[in-house]
């Protein structure tokens, strides 16, 4: 079971890096990054994460368009309407969300962040609650002493 998990991480992780990385505005070459920096990069991660999942199941747009990049690949005006949009339409978001690696690029400037997902979300007009889970992946881009979303891939974290 660990070898195919491990098989289907390294498959989701080469479309990744191909599709992903490969249509992108900029082109990064990416590697591991050594064991004894390898913690510290999640953990930056999990810091930018959470305050992005924070900002957003507390329905706080401008927050959350804090911890996105200038240089956001798309347009950063959609994905604020978008977010913005989710708070009128849900009465309730709740994300549960879990690492599953991260790449660092070359100069470290870069991480893709393959996350699975648990999310539930109760629609104002109909009053239920739907709750759905997915594998996928974002870039993250540093930005002085952190790391912002540079880019969300399908299926999106943040609706």
């Amino acid at each position: 079971m660990k070898t195919v998990l491990r098989s289907l991480i390294a498959v989701l992780l080469a479309v990744f890096l191909w599709t992903g990385c490969n249509n992108a505005q900029n082109k990064w070459s990416f590697s591991s990054v050594g064991k004894d920096t390898d913690w510290a990069l999640r953990d930056e991660a999990q810091k930018s994460l959470g305050n992005l999942v924070g900002a957003y199941t507390n329905r706080n747009a401008t927050q959350f368009m804090d911890w996105v990049s200038s240089d956001y690949l798309g347009t950063a005006a959609v994905l604020d309407s978008r977010i913005r949009r989710s708070f009128v339409n849900y009465f309730y978001i709740e994300l549960d969300w879990t690492i599953t690696s991260v790449i660092a690029s070359s100069d470290k400037n870069t991480l893709a962040v393959n996350v699975q997902f648990r999310r539930k979300l109760g629609r104002k007009e109909t009053g239920e609650i739907t709750p759905d889970w997915a594998s996928t992946s974002v870039l993250l881009r540093k930005d002085g002493d952190v790391y912002k979303l540079l880019q969300q891939n399908s299926p999106v974290l943040f609706l």
